[in-house]
């Protein structure tokens, strides 16, 4: 059993401390509570992290081999359908890091880890996915270089992947004509650079009711007519401004 124990000094009219007046409470169903509580949170974190070692290692497999096989030789058909397992490995390993990255959130576990990155093989590694993603729905993606970039830059190139990816595959989605632009540009300071990356589409536009609401962990914008074909996990905006922040 747990008891709390709680004492304040005890004063007469005149200001004289008499002594101390104490009371208890048995806490006992609070702490089950607190350590089931506990116990729940150790156990997500086990579930979670015991998956995330047990599915990156098929994924990452799945994604080499196709890159693998699309640079080989194959019918027009063969090809679409390599595309399309290439684009789905990528996008369940972006959602499955968003799912994780949530739960660090929740604990204030996060870390960013900083590193050398190639930066021009980052761009175009971004903009042959995405533009395969594009074919997958007979849209058109664009990327333009505003600006001359930097050849290396240190960064969390998992994290600012992960954001990149959220926007641009949230912008096709919810796009049915037309395409999505990314820009590119960079300010270049001696050793450091200022990098701006946009995405815009041709898609249905956010309401501009709905504006403060986007970046809300599991909002999603009211179906309407017009996007009642994309139905998303309402997380990945949500990470996103997390990790930019």
């Amino acid at each position: 059993h747990y008891f709390e124990l709680r004492k304040v000094p005890f004063y007469s009219k005149d200001g004289r401390h008499l002594g101390l007046v104490g009371f208890g409470r048995d806490i006992t169903e609070r702490k089950r509570h607190e350590e089931s509580l506990e116990k729940a949170s150790r156990d997500k974190t086990t579930f979670i992290s015991t998956i995330s070692h047990e599915l990156r290692t098929p994924l990452n497999g799945i994604v080499g081999l196709s890159r693998m096989l699309l640079d080989s030789q194959l019918t027009e058909e063969q090809r679409k359908h390599m595309q399309t397992i290439n684009v789905s490995a990528i996008t369940l390993g972006n959602i499955f890091n968003d799912i994780i990255d949530m739960d660090k959130f929740d604990r204030r576990k996060l870390e960013l880890l900083p590193a050398p990155l190639n930066f021009e093989d980052f761009v175009a590694e971004i903009e042959s996915i995405s533009a395969l993603m594009a074919e997958q729905k007979g849209l058109r993606f664009d990327l333009e270089r505003l600006s001359d970039l930097p050849k290396a830059i240190e960064v969390d190139a998992t994290r600012l992947r992960q954001v990149i990816w959220n926007l641009v595959s949230n912008a096709m989605k919810f796009t049915k004509e037309g395409g999505v632009v990314m820009t590119v540009s960079a300010d270049v300071e001696e050793d450091f650079a200022t990098i701006i990356m946009e995405v815009e589409d041709t898609g249905i536009g956010i309401p501009e009711a709905e504006l403060d609401k986007i970046f809300a962990m599991y909002y999603q914008v009211k179906s309407g007519k017009d996007n009642l074909h994309a139905v998303g996990t309402g997380i990945g905006l949500a990470v996103s401004k997390q990790l930019i922040n």
